[in-house]
């Protein structure tokens, strides 16, 4: 087993390498990510969302209120 320091240096890591590749989505935020909210939200039939973990839980955000 790790020593308590390398646990907590191993979990500062991890952090910091997620932290880094969520500010690294603003780069896509731009006029294609626009046409992009602009087809869901005017589609007028059904938007299939795919993917692995939490998908269900992000399609269900999308559902209107």
């Amino acid at each position: 087993m790790k020593s308590p320091q390398e646990i907590i240096d191993i979990a500062i890591r991890t952090i910091d390498i997620e932290a880094a590749s969520i500010k690294g989505l603003k780069t896509f935020i731009d006029s294609n990510f626009v046409e992009t909210v602009k087809l869901i939200y005017f589609s007028e039939g059904r938007v299939i969302i795919t993917g692995i973990g939490k998908s269900a839980i992000i399609a269900q955000k999308l559902l209107p209120p």
